[in-house]
């Protein structure tokens, strides 16, 4: 009689252990970070129960998602005659769970991937590799941009700490010290604007200021300009025009450096107009975002692929604009730039969207429609439990202290309402301490 073979768990496990010697955690990582490269979005919501799961049997045939990715790393896949209806197949109780949606549900959905993310690791494991440590920066932003920072900035901090630190004392063998210390920046800088987002400035300054010696030590001066740009808004944020305009116009000396990022400069150029609004300065302000503008317009598809660098693109540039306009009193630009975000932030920008709704309600109080304002405020509302977003939560309490003597119409006296269930203020600045730059 002829051998029978193993199941297929077995064999996953015997792979795992004697072949690649992984850790479950180290499997469910690497195909996480696979998922995402090749955007199989049920990839990425495996977990360590449903592998022990197809370890043990209980989970015979997985999603053919995963069995794809499986066979992409090497691991063996389920024979084909063992059919999709068999009893152990994957259904969707077994589904780990993701990030498909951006309400309320978002929070235990992310804290799973997170969990994924920065588990504990086998101390004799090898570092991360430069595509590894990319793909799990993309993951944290991927989240980050549909709920907020304060729910993954220790997170972020865990990783940095567990696999980042110990990798500059014992560098991967595929990356030169430039790739090492431009990731290490670039998640540094992550954790800034986490800290940020989440209500912690001085410790956003504290971050950001290493994430740029960081990226200077690596001869990285597109990301040194990214990291300008960065500070430039922080300083923003704490009211301090002239600290905008140096840091910026450092930002645009280190993209002398290098080929020319476009997005880079619109974004630099964007500061600088926000600094010259905070000033009041209408005609300076206007010359710098004509300059953003028309850098985004040159068709030089010069940095796409730069590594580590934030995205900038219309809606970006649409949203500073807003801003500018809102503080020179420039009202009916305001509004338009900032409907032009509201209707291109769609799918995960969900933050983004709702900053923009803000910005666009604050117009509205402005012209004295405080209906309009209030019906804003109300659909900020219903995602704002899901975002742990300083940004947004302080700027819905704003909003509800300028409505509060016009609760008298439906619309006011409902987002007075919904306001006090969905906001929470977490504040912590600390102007006090010292730029890089």
């Amino acid at each position: 009689m002829a051998d029978t073979e193993p199941p297929w768990g077995a064999r996953l496990r015997e792979w795992r252990e004697n072949t690649k010697r992984w850790s479950q955690q180290e499997l469910v990582d690497r195909i996480i970070q696979l998922a995402y490269r090749t955007n199989a979005e049920r990839g990425t919501n495996l977990t360590v129960a449903l592998l022990q799961k197809w370890e043990n049997g209980t989970v015979r045939r997985p999603h053919y998602s995963y069995q794809r990715l499986l066979g992409e790393l090497g691991a063996p896949v389920p024979s084909v005659k063992t059919a999709d209806s068999q009893p152990g197949g994957d259904t969707n109780r077994d589904r780990a769970p993701g990030l498909a949606a951006h309400q309320h549900g978002d929070a235990p959905r992310t804290t799973a991937l997170v969990h994924t993310l920065t588990g504990a690791r086998d101390a004799a494991s090898d570092p991360p590799t430069i595509a590894a440590i990319r793909a799990v920066s993309d993951s944290f932003q991927f989240a980050d941009r549909r709920l907020g920072g304060g729910k993954l900035y220790h997170a972020v901090l865990r990783y940095l700490r567990s696999e980042i630190s110990p990798s500059l004392l014992d560098p991967p063998d595929d990356c030169t010290s430039t790739d090492l210390f431009s990731a290490a920046a670039s998640l540094t800088e992550i954790a800034g604007w986490m800290a940020h987002d989440g209500g912690n400035n001085s410790r956003a300054r504290q971050h950001l200021s290493q994430a740029y010696r960081l990226a200077v030590a690596g001869e990285n001066a597109a990301l040194s300009a990214n990291v300008c740009a960065s500070m430039a808004h922080l300083a923003i944020q704490l009211d301090l025009p002239d600290d905008v305009e140096r840091i910026s116009a450092a930002g645009l000396n280190h993209i002398v450096r290098f080929e020319g990022s476009r997005h880079l400069v619109a974004r630099l150029r964007a500061m600088q107009a926000r600094g010259y609004a905070m000033r009041g300065l209408e005609y300076e302000c206007k010359t710098a975002l004509e300059e953003a503008h028309e850098s985004l317009a040159s068709g030089k598809a010069d940095d796409v692929t730069i590594g580590w660098i934030a995205g900038f693109d219309d809606a970006s540039l649409a949203s500073e604009s807003a801003l500018c306009y809102l503080a020179l009193g420039v009202l009916i630009s305001a509004e338009s730039e900032s409907r032009k975000v509201i209707h291109l932030r769609d799918g995960d920008r969900v933050r983004s969207r709702a900053l923009s709704q803000l910005t666009l309600a604050n117009v509205m109080l402005r012209r004295r429609d405080y209906n309009e304002a209030a019906r804003l405020g109300l659909e900020i509302c219903a995602v704002a439990p899901a975002l742990n977003s300083v940004r947004v939560h302080t700027g819905l309490s704003s909003l509800g202290r300028a409505l509060g003597n016009f609760s008298g119409t439906p619309d006011v006296a409902a987002f007075l309402v919904a306001q006090v269930e969905a906001c929470r203020e977490q504040i912590d600045l600390d102007q006090e301490d010292r730029w890089p730059v």
